[in-house]
């Protein structure tokens, strides 16, 4: 809407503005008066759909929208909920509220979330504001934002990403610079938070450019900036000196248009307060050994939203690294001390606990925090007004995502009972099934699904029991019952069949759920393997592109695709491919392994050795010896630029051979590039050769059975001529009168007399093959030359 200055319009504006940043928190029957009476669900429905195309009920229509959505967030986000008695039972009780989940709320024969309170709150909101027949939607300038919001509450009511609503957010969003311009006439404080709440979104949505750019955006509105940077301190209480720690250091030039610190401040007693970490190793907090003389002034609640975003954003687009994971700690903690806000410190700290409940110092913090946190959400004490205030910039997740990670926190420190007991109040049945199971107890798991499915039929328990039975069948039942509209039907049948290695109907079953959730990460990632194991490359290669196309950073579906690449000669791609999966899991040996492999078949020798040494230096095996010697020989067949990595490779094979002393394959490798060499040497180098194949006589011989073997008596015959050989130019190059000849001579006669000796003791040299009697005389006549010298 263009705002033209007259009174109407600044009052609309002013208006927008405070629905935008407050919500409209109270809701009375009165706001449904207008409706008129109904006797049921259906009745309501038209008689609000009739309001809806009624100019004259604009205003009335749009602030009831956004207060069913505000007062859905407050029932179901950050509390405390309310019955709302004061609607009629046809819309709030149980069997209503059941139907409103199952049918208006569900998206592709998937029922939303039934533990949410009030849904019929949001399904008025989503009357509103998403595919409705608003006839009076452009008065508003907000309106798309609000369906935006309205879109992402609705989302968190299902597990995985919808294609309806992720339709509807497209269909909205074309780029952050334009969804600012139709709020050009609002202030700078909604803009900020417009960016903050277009960070997440975008992110959710793998819409990673836009998210940058909406971020970048913010922070320079807000003229402010965070940065990790390094200082000396203490981590633990027994440290005695200092070493590098991490901080984060803000800089705030930004005016103080975005909320009163001093205001702000005074609401310490209601914000939640961090629980001690009370170890005895870590401290509480990192000791500087200099102190932040800069002082940094207190963040207003925008600015900490900005951190979190910041978070939000580079935890779904970059790496998930454990140096990362503790930079993004910083920001968090930066957030909760600053103690002003109730969504962001909630928020802040309810991502604190998803990354400590792994750590075995900091659970037991993590599920005291989390314990405090949803008491809170039940304190009626604490008013709706401070709870609300930001919360969709902060991106607080619901109740039952935050009681979800506690119940996981009890089981992860073997509380198993109170963890299976919330998993069960919550109707978390995929953690239900996962306590059994790991219990031991599936059975148990199977027995309470089929008690479900007596009480009613529905898509998703059948797909459950299939999960726990492995029985293909009731997937299809699942599938049937659904109208073929539930995709998990076909991804879980399509799990199965994959494990059962069938995997021809395991790509069919793939491209049924795709075809109905085309986001789904998981199935893109099963069918690629699927076609790499039916050696159907083009499609493997296009599934793992959409793979990395949704999600960047999934290092092992780049590297897949390299491989698929690989196998359709295309190695310069595949080159390239592993370099961005090292960008996303540059610590994995396993993976520099692959792009050693890549290199290697690209070319690109200088990268192959560097990904070698990087392993080495790692303290990771590097034991693939037939690339090794593929290594060698592609070093040795190309003639030009080459000395530099020829010096480089003799220096990685040294280091290999100390690592696997015993490796007879590396060996003879390290010994492939000397012969290569040019004709000549000097003293050095016929000793470094003398060294290596006395090293690789010695290993043949290892085994005493040697000489009971043809093809072991033909290796032994030619490395012992070739070592007597290397004496030969090591003694032709030595001073005439060195001392070092007669014993270089007196051992090479030792050793051949002993290797000749054990093969005559066993076979005889009339008992050898052909081939094997010129490698005995070869080496009679490589002593003999040598005895010449």
């Amino acid at each position: 809407m263009n705002y033209d200055g007259d009174s109407n319009s600044v009052k609309m504006r002013q208006l927008e503005e405070d629905m935008l940043l407050n919500g409209v928190l109270s809701l009375s029957a009165e706001d449904f008066a207008f409706l008129g009476p109904s006797e049921n669900l259906e009745e309501f429905e038209v008689a609000y759909k009739r309001a809806l195309t009624d100019e004259r009920q604009a205003v009335t229509c749009f602030r009831l929208g956004v207060a069913c959505l505000s007062c859905f967030v407050q029932d179901n986000f950050c509390g405390p909920p309310k019955s709302r008695t004061f609607l009629p039972a046809f819309l709030i009780d149980t069997d209503a509220s059941s139907t409103i989940r199952k049918v208006h709320l569900a998206l592709d024969s998937e029922s939303a979330y039934q533990g949410c309170r009030n849904p019929i709150l949001l399904l008025v909101a989503k009357w509103t504001f998403v595919n409705s027949d608003y006839a009076s939607a452009s008065m508003f300038a907000t309106y798309n934002l609000w369906t935006l919001r309205t879109v992402r509450v609705w989302q968190h009511l299902f597990p995985r990403r919808q294609l309806k609503l992720a339709n509807v957010y497209s269909s909205l969003f074309v780029g952050p610079e334009e969804f600012l311009r139709s709020l050009i006439e609002f202030t700078r404080k909604v803009k900020v938070l417009v960016l903050i709440e277009l960070v997440e979104i975008c992110c959710y949505y793998y819409r990673f450019e836009d998210a940058r750019i909406a971020l970048n955006t913010c922070m320079d509105m807000l003229d402010f900036s965070a940065q990790v940077t390094g200082v000396l301190g203490r981590r633990t209480r027994f440290q005695t000196f200092d070493c590098p720690q991490l901080v984060l250091k803000v800089q705030t030039n930004g005016q103080q248009e975005f909320g009163d610190i001093e205001t702000e401040a005074q609401n310490e007693d209601i914000v939640p307060a961090t629980v001690p970490l009370t170890d005895d190793t870590l401290l509480e907090q990192v000791c500087l050994s200099e102190r932040n003389n800069s002082n940094e002034r207190p963040l207003n609640a925008a600015e900490q939203c900005a951190l979190l975003a910041g978070v939000t954003f580079a935890r779904r687009s970059g790496p998930a690294t454990s140096f990362l994971k503790e930079e993004y700690k910083l920001y968090l903690e930066k957030v909760i001390e600053q103690r002003s806000n109730w969504a962001a410190q909630t928020a802040a700290l309810y991502h604190r606990c998803q990354m400590e409940k792994r750590e075995s110092r900091m659970v037991d913090r993590a599920l005291k925090q989390m314990t405090d946190s949803i008491d809170q959400f039940y304190d009626s004490s604490i008013g709706v007004k401070l709870r609300f205030n930001y919360v969709f910039a902060s991106c607080l997740p619901p109740i039952w995502v935050r009681e979800t990670c506690l119940a996981d926190i009890y089981f992860s420190v073997g509380c198993s009972n109170e963890a299976l007991e919330m998993f069960t109040r919550l109707k978390a049945w995929d953690f239900v099934i996962k306590c059994y199971k790991r219990m031991g107890k599936l059975a148990k798991a199977e027995s309470v699904i089929r008690q479900l499915l007596s009480e009613e039929e529905t898509a998703e328990m059948y797909c459950y029991l299939g999960e726990i039975t492995d029985d293909a069948l009731y997937f299809v039942k699942s599938w049937n019952l659904s109208n073929e509209r539930y995709s998990r039907a076909q991804r879980s049948l399509g799990d199965l069949l994959l494990r059962q290695r069938k995997y021809e109907d395991a790509l069919v079953a793939f491209e049924k759920a795709l075809r109905l959730q085309p986001l789904d990460l998981k199935s893109w990632f099963s069918r690629g393997f699927c076609a790499m194991k039916k050696k159907s490359y083009p499609l493997a290669i296009k599934c793992y592109k959409h793979c990395v196309r949704i999600e960047p950073d999934y290092a092992e579906a780049w590297c897949n695709l390299a491989t698929a690449l690989m196998e359709m000669r295309e190695y310069k791609k595949a080159h390239r491919v592993m370099q961005d999966a090292l960008r996303c899991k540059y610590e994995d040996l396993n993976i520099w392994e692959n792009f050693v492999a890549a290199a290697m078949a690209a070319g690109r020798f200088e990268d192959a050795l560097t990904g070698i040494n990087h392993i080495l230096d790692y303290g990771g095996d590097f034991r693939n010896t037939e690339l090794i010697r593929c290594f060698v020989h592609a070093c040795l067949e190309t003639t030009s630029g080459m000395s530099s990595v020829r010096v480089e490779l003799k220096l990685l094979l040294a280091r290999l051979t100390a690592k696997y002393p015993n490796d007879l394959r590396l060996w003879k490798a390290y010994a492939l590039i000397y012969e290569y060499m040019p004709t000549g040497g000097d003293v050095t180098y016929w000793e470094k050769v003398l060294f290596i194949v006395e090293r690789i006589v010695t290993v043949e011989r290892l085994n005493e059975r040697w000489h009971l073997t043809e093809s072991t008596v033909e290796e032994v015959l030619r490395w012992s001529a070739k070592l007597v050989d290397a004496r030969k130019h090591l003694v032709m190059r030595l001073p005439p009168r060195s001392t070092r000849i007669p014993k270089l001579i007196l051992s090479a006669e030792m050793l051949v007399d002993e290797v000749l000796g054990q093969i005559e003791k066993t076979a005889g040299f009339d008992g050898l093959k052909q081939e094997t009697k010129e490698l005995y005389l070869a080496l009679q006549r490589s002593i003999a030359l040598l005895k010449a010298v």
